[in-house]
C-alpha cells in the first residue's frame, strides 16, 4: 500500500495516523540487525515448531513472496495467522522510509472489511507477522467453481467497495485488488488481504499489481490513486459475474493497453450493475467512480422498497430499548467459537456469574450487570453474559436454570472454553460493604488470581465495580487500551435508580410488559435525573410506545445533553433512537451491525430496518448472522423466516425453524416453524405447530399471536385466527397496536366492517405513532366495503405504496411515493401498469405488471389487478389463473390490500369460472366465500353479489 493522490487528495498528503505501538514495532522490526531471511526461512516451519511464543499447527499456503501458517498464540491462547518470507526472499530490497510510510498505513487502518494485523515481530531467523486468522476462502478459488448469481456478485462487491474508501479515506491505495487478495468469511463477510504488507516484505514489481487487474495508468509505470484500485474492482465484478476475465494477458501485457473501448458485461443482467462496471473499467482515470461511490451505487442495487408491514415496522424501533437494556443489565452475549481458549476477534472470553448477595438487600442482586458492562469497555475482553450463560447450561430433561450460581457459571464457562470464570461476593458489616472476586480457570477449576475491594456506603459500590474491572483486566487483558468509561457516571452513581433499572430490563427482556417497565424506569429518573441510560431506554419506548412526541423529544434531549457518559454501544444507539429519516435510521443501523458484528441484537436491528427500507439481500444476511449466533432469537428467527419464504428460499427458512425448535422448544419457536411450514404450502404441518404454540400460551405474547393468526388465517380457519388475537382486541395499550392491526385486517377479510372501523379508532388513539395504520386500515375497510373515494382517502395520509394509491384513484399522492423510488423498482412496474389500465391501455398494463412479477413473484395484489384486467377485456381463462394465484398465495406479511379485496377476488374468480362453463368450480368458489362472509355485516355489498350470483347459478343462468 502506498501514500498518495487518493481520489483528489493532493500527492503527498499526510496519512493521518497516530505513531502506535504497531507503528513503533514496524519501524523497529525495518532497522533491526540486516540478515539473510531468504536462507533463515528455507526450511519453512513445521507443524508442533515453537517460534516465540507461537505454536505452529499447519501449513495455509504460500504466495508470491509468503508463507502463511495457522498457530496458536500460546500466553492467549488464540488462533493466529502467521506470516514469513517465502524461501528465497532477501531484505536487502526495503527502504526504511517506504516502510515507516507503511508502518503508520498498518496502523492506520481499522475496518471489518480489512484484515487485522496483530504484531509485528523479529527473531533471529528474520521478520514475521502476526494476524488476524480468517475461515473460509479467497474469491479466486471460489471463481473456479463458476459465477456467482448477481445478488451475490453485488454484496461482495459492495463489502470490497466500502473497505476500499475506508483504506482511499486514509489517503492509501491498495495497489494489488485482485481475486486472491479478497477473502470470503464463512460468515459472509469480505475482507480484503495483501493490504501492502506484500511491500513491507520486499516485494517489488514494475506495476505493482496483478497483470489482470492492473489499471493502464499503473502498467504506464504513472503515478496512481485510488482510482487504480477501482479499476480492479470492476475487473473482479466482471469475472465475478460473467466468469470470465475483463482483459487478457499476453506476453505480459494487458489488453487494457489496447486502444479499444474497454468489455462490457453481456446476458441478461440488471443494467445499474453493468453501467457502474463499465464505468469502473474506463480507461481514462477520470471516468471512474470513487470507492465510496461505487459503494453506493451497489447499494443501491439491492435495494427493493419496502414490502408492507405495518404490523412488526414500530416493534423494529422499539427493539432498540431492548439492546439498551441488554446492553448495560445483562449484557448481549458474543459468540464464542468452540475451541481451547479461543478468543473472540482478537479478545479474551470471560465468563461473569451473578453476585453472591449475602447483604439481604434485593437491589444489589444486579451488580453482576454493571460489571459486565465495565469489563465490556476494554478491547480484550469478550464478556459471555447471563442470556448466553443461561442458554450454555440449559440441559434435557433438567429444570431451566433462573441464575447464573457458581454451578451454572462453569458448567456455561467450560462450555464456550472461556479462559476465566469471575465469582463475586458481595458482603455488608455495618454502613460499608465489602467486594470479594475469585477468577477461575474453569476447565482445571484452578484459581487464576483473586480481588477485594470496599466501599464505606452503598453507593460506593458501584466505584468499587470499576476497581475490580480495572484489575480483572489488567490480568487478562494487559497492554489493551480500555475506553475511558466508569460505570459510576455512565449508569448511576445511586443504588437504587439502578435497582429500578434493572427491574424495567428484565421485564421487557421476559414479558415486554412495557407499562411496568416504563414505571420502574420513571422511578429510576426520578431518583437520578442525569440517568443517561434510563432516559435513553425511555426515549425508545415513548417513540413506539408511549404516546406523546413531546415524551420522546424530553427524553432524547436529556440524551443528547448526557452523551458523554454513555459507553460506545451505547452511543450507537442513541443516534438509532434519534434519527428520523428512513436512511437515516438505515445507516444508523448498519454502523451499529458493523462495529459489533457479534451482537445479536445489533444484527437484528440492522437487518429489520434493512428489510423496511426494501434491501431483503442485506436484511437476509445481517439476520442469518444473528440466528446463526442464538437460533432460537425469536425477533431475528421470525423475521429471517418471512424474509426468506418471501424469498422462495422456503427451505433455509424451514431448516431455521428447526434448529430455534430443537434449541428451544417453546412458543416462541413452534410460531415461526408453522409460519416456514405455511410458506412450503404444507397447511396440515403449518396448522399442527401453530396449535402447540397456542396450547403453550403463545396467545399472552402479541407478537407470538399475530404469527399464529396469519397461519390459521392463510388455513382458511378463521374463526381461529380471530380467537388467537381475542385478547388484545380491548387493549389500550400502545404495545397492543399490532394485534389490534392484525385483527382489523381479519374482519375486514370476514366482512365484519363495522368492527373494523370500529378498531382502527381504537388503534388511532393508542398513540400518534400508530395513526398512520390506523389510516391503512380504515383505508382496507372503505375498500371492502366498494368506496374507492373514501380508500384514497384514508391512505393518501398514509402514503401507501404508489399502484394501490393509483387503483383507488389518489393519483397526486401516487405520484408523490413513486418519486423516492429506485428506477429498477418491481413497485413502480405495478404502478405503471395500474396507470396504463385507468388510461384504457390494457395491453400494456399487463406488460407491466408482469414485469414487476418477473422481478418479484410473491407480491400477490399485481395478480388481483392482472386478473380484474384480463376478466374486464373478456379473456376469462388468463383472469381465472391470476385470481387463483393470488387467492393461494401465502404471503406471511400479505398486507392491507391483499385483506381488502379478498372477496371481490372471489367473486370475480366465480364470474369468470361461470363465463367459462366451469359451473362446480365456481360454485365451490361462491360456497367458500359465503363461508368466510357467515358473520359479515348484513349490508355487506360483497355478501350481496355472493348470493344474488349463487342463486343466478342454481337457477342455471349466466354470470352477468
Amino acid at each position: 500500500m502506498e501514500a498518495g493522490a487518493v481520489d483528489g487528495a493532493p500527492k503527498g498528503a499526510s496519512l493521518g495516523a497516530g505513531r502506535g505501538t504497531l507503528t513503533r514495532l514496524l519501524e523497529e522490526l525495518a532497522r533491526g540487525p540486516g540478515c539473510e531471511p531468504g536462507r533463515s526461512w528455507a526450511q519453512g516451519l513445521q507443524p508442533g515448531e515453537v517460534l516465540d511464543r507461537f505454536e505452529i499447527l499447519r501449513e495455509v499456503g504460500r504466495g508470491g513472496f509468503g508463507a502463511v501458517y495457522e498457530a496458536v498464540d500460546r500466553e492467549l491462547g488464540r488462533r493466529v495467522a502467521l506470516k514469513t518470507l517465502r524461501p528465497g526472499r532477501s531484505r536487502d530490497e526495503w527502504a526504511d522510509e517506504q516502510l515507516r510510510k507503511e508502518a503508520q498505513a498498518a496502523a492506520s487502518l481499522s475496518h471489518p472489511g480489512i484484515v487485522t494485523l496483530h504484531e509485528a515481530c523479529t527473531c533471529d531467523r528474520g521478520p514475521y507477522l502476526v494476524m488476524e486468522l480468517l475461515r473460509g476462502e479467497t474469491l479466486e478459488t471460489r471463481l473456479r467453481r463458476g459465477p456467482f448469481p448477481v445478488e451475490e456478485a453485488v454484496e461482495v462487491g459492495l463489502q470490497a467497495a466500502r473497505a476500499l474508501a475506508h483504506v482511499h479515506a486514509h489517503h492509501l491505495v491498495h495497489r494489488d485488488l485482485k481475486p486472491a487478495n479478497v477473502h470470503l468469511g464463512q460468515d459472509g463477510r469480505v475482507k480484503l488481504l495483501d493490504l501492502g504488507l506484500a511491500h513491507l516484505l520486499g516485494r517489488r514489481s514494475p506495476t505493482g499489481g496483478t497483470p489482470a487487474y492492473v489499471a493502464p495508468e499503473q502498467w504506464r509505470g504513472e503515478d496512481v490513486d485510488g482510482r487504480a484500485d477501482v479499476f480492479a474492482l470492476g475487473a473482479i465484478l466482471f469475472e465475478a459475474v460473467s466468469g470470465q476475465r475483463a482483459f487478457e494477458v499476453k506476453e505480459e501485457r494487458s489488453s487494457a493497453l489496447d486502444p479499444d473501448p474497454a468489455p462490457t458485461l453481456r446476458g441478461k443482467l440488471p443494467q445499474r450493475l453493468v453501467r457502474l462496471v463499465a464505468r469502473c473499467l474506463s480507461k481514462d482515470p477520470g471516468g471512474r467512480p470513487t470507492a465510496a461511490q461505487a459503494a453506493e451505487e451497489l447499494l443501491a442495487l439491492q435495494r427493493r422498497i419496502d414490502r408492507p408491514r405495518a404490523v412488526r415496522r414500530l416493534a423494529v424501533l422499539a427493539a432498540a430499548g431492548a439492546v439498551l437494556g441488554a446492553a448495560v443489565a445483562t449484557a448481549v452475549w458474543r459468540r464464542v467459537p468452540l475451541a481451547p481458549q479461543e478468543v473472540v476477534h482478537g479478545r479474551v472470553v470471560v465468563a461473569v456469574a451473578d453476585f453472591s448477595n449475602q447483604t439481604g438487600e434485593p437491589e444489589l442482586d444486579g451488580l453482576s450487570g454493571l460489571l459486565i458492562t465495565s469489563l465490556e469497555q476494554s478491547r480484550g475482553l469478550a464478556v459471555l453474559t447471563r442470556p448466553r450463560m443461561l442458554d450454555l447450561a440449559r440441559r434435557p430433561g433438567r429444570d431451566e436454570p433462573s441464575r447464573v450460581d457458581e454451578r451454572v457459571g462453569r458448567e456455561a464457562a467450560r462450555a464456550a472454553n472461556a479462559r476465566a470464570l469471575l465469582l463475586t461476593t458481595v458482603r455488608r458489616a455495618g454502613s460499608a460493604y465489602s467486594v470479594d472476586l475469585r477468577a477461575l480457570e474453569p476447565t482445571r477449576d484452578e484459581a487464576l488470581f483473586g480481588a477485594h475491594e470496599e466501599a464505606a456506603t452503598r453507593d460506593g459500590l458501584l466505584a468499587a465495580v470499576d476497581r475490580l474491572s480495572a484489575r480483572v483486566q489488567s490480568k487478562l487483558a494487559a497492554g489493551v487500551a480500555t475506553a475511558a468509561m466508569k460505570v459510576g457516571t455512565a449508569v448511576t452513581p445511586n443504588v437504587e435508580a439502578y435497582a429500578s433499572y434493572f427491574e424495567a430490563v428484565n421485564l421487557l427482556a421476559e414479558s415486554w410488559d412495557v407499562p411496568r417497565a416504563r414505571a420502574a424506569l420513571r422511578r429510576a429518573v426520578a431518583i437520578d435525573p442525569d440517568f443517561a441510560l434510563a432516559r435513553l431506554l425511555l426515549a425508545a419506548l415513548a417513540r413506539s410506545y408511549s404516546g406523546t412526541d413531546d415524551e420522546w423529544q424530553e427524553h432524547l434531549a436529556a440524551v443528547r445533553r448526557l452523551g458523554d457518559r454513555l459507553p460506545e454501544k451505547e452511543r450507537l444507539l442513541a443516534a438509532l433512537v434519534a434519527a428520523e429519516r428512513p436512511e437515516e435510521l438505515r445507516a444508523r443501523a448498519g454502523e451499529l451491525a458493523d462495529r459489533f458484528p457479534e451482537d445479536k441484537m445489533a444484527l437484528y436491528l440492522a437487518g429489520a430496518l434493512a428489510r423496511e427500507e426494501g434491501q431483503p439481500d442485506l436484511a437476509l444476511d445481517r439476520l442469518r448472522r444473528a440466528v446463526e449466533l442464538d437460533p432460537a432469537f425469536a425477533p431475528a428467527l421470525v423475521d429471517f423466516v418471512m424474509l426468506a419464504a418471501g424469498s422462495s428460499r422456503t427451505d433455509e427458512a424451514l431448516a431455521a425453524a428447526r434448529r430455534a425448535v430443537a434449541a428451544r422448544p417453546g412458543p416462541h419457536t413452534l410460531a415461526p416453524l408453522g409460519l416456514a411450514h405455511a410458506a412450503r404450502g404444507e397447511r396440515e404441518e403449518a396448522v399442527r405447530e401453530v396449535r402447540r404454540a397456542l396450547d403453550l400460551g403463545a396467545g399472552r405474547v402479541s407478537d407470538t399471536a399475530i404469527d399464529i393468526a396469519r397461519v390459521l388465517f392463510w388455513a382458511g380457519r378463521l374463526q381461529e385466527s380471530e380467537s388467537a388475537l381475542h385478547a388484545w382486541r380491548d387493549c389500550a395499550e400502545p404495545s397492543c397496536g399490532g394485534a389490534l392491526m392484525e385483527l382489523g385486517l381479519i374482519q375486514v377479510a370476514r366482512g365484519r366492517l363495522r368492527e373494523t372501523s370500529r378498531l382502527a379508532e381504537r388503534l388511532g388513539s393508542l398513540s400518534p405513532a400508530w395513526k398512520v395504520e390506523a389510516h391503512n386500515l380504515a383505508g382496507a375497510e372503505r375498500l371492502a366495503s366498494g368506496d374507492l373515494a373514501g380508500a384514497a382517502d384514508e391512505w393518501a395520509q398514509a402514503l401507501r405504496g404508489p399502484a394501490a394509491l393509483a387503483y383507488v384513484g389518489s393519483l397526486e399522492a401516487a405520484a408523490t411515493v413513486a418519486r423516492e423510488m429506485p428506477v429498477d423498482s418491481f413497485r413502480l412496474d405495478f404502478y405503471r401498469g395500474i396507470l396504463a389500465w385507468r388510461s384504457g391501455d390494457r395491453q400494456a398494463g399487463a406488460a407491466h405488471l408482469g414485469r414487476g412479477l418477473a422481478k418479484d413473484g410473491s407480491q400477490a395484489q399485481a395478480l388481483f389487478w392482472l386478473g380484474e384486467m384480463k376478466a374486464e377485456a373478456g379473456e376469462h381463462e388468463q383472469a381465472a389463473r391470476a385470481l387463483e394465484r393470488f387467492l393461494a398465495t401465502f404471503k406471511l406479511d400479505s398486507g392491507v390490500f391483499p385483506h381488502a379485496i379478498r372477496s371481490k377476488a372471489r367473486l370475480q374468480l366465480a364470474r369468470s369460472q361461470m363465463a367459462l362453463g366451469r359451473t362446480s368450480s365456481a360454485r365451490a368458489t361462491l360456497d367458500h366465500l359465503l363461508e368466510e362472509l357467515g358473520q359479515a355485516d348484513p349490508d355487506l355489498p360483497a355478501l350481496a353479489e355472493a348470493k344474488a350470483l349463487r342463486r343466478r347459478l342454481a337457477a342455471g343462468g349466466p354470470a352477468q
